[in-house]
């Protein structure tokens, strides 16, 4: 009688545990979605496919709501970094915060509501349209042109500038 009862729950034991095994496929229904900041900068075109979210907690923003915070590397690195601002559940064409992008050396930072960050003489023009922000799914498209400038004596000089266009972002988090 033990042998029968060990046999038979030997046999319940590999049915339950085979019947449990992971799923090696992937069912994800929208694996094709891809977490990204793109853009073409003077012709190059730049894929930031390493994107984080966070939140923006600068006071000015806080004060409008918020804003979710996307900083975009490739593969990680950080010799070109950019971060998108977006202000909280807001679309359309008055939701951007700040756009900082920094490469070689150089910091560009724009917002519609800082503008102490922006050249004076030769300020940044930036476009951006959200076109999705539910709080899980952020999207949108934007072109332009950054500037950074020096103020030396109160004179200010473009030490850099450039301008992007086909400039995107998709991010689910």
């Amino acid at each position: 009688m033990k042998k029968v009862l060990f046999k038979t729950f030997l046999l319940l034991s590999i049915i339950v545990f085979s019947s449990c095994s992971g799923n090696d496929e992937e069912t994800n229904p929208d694996s094709s979605f891809k977490n990204e900041i793109k853009m073409t900068i003077n012709g190059r075109e730049v894929i930031f496919n390493q994107v984080v979210v966070g939140e923006n907690d600068y006071h000015v923003y806080k004060d409008l709501g918020g804003a979710i915070k996307l900083t975009g590397t490739v593969d990680g690195a950080t010799n070109e970094v950019i971060t998108v601002s977006i202000l909280k559940d807001k679309v359309g064409t008055g939701s951007l915060a700040e756009i900082l992008y920094e490469a070689a050396g150089q910091r560009y930072v724009y917002s519609p509501w800082v503008s102490a960050w922006d050249c004076v003489n030769t300020p940044s023009n930036i476009v951006l349209v959200t076109t999705s922000n539910d709080g899980s799914t952020i999207s949108g498209d934007f072109s332009g042109r950054l500037t950074h400038c020096q103020y030396d004596n109160g004179n200010e000089t473009v030490e850099a500038d450039f301008n992007f266009t086909e400039a995107s972002f998709s991010v689910k988090y």
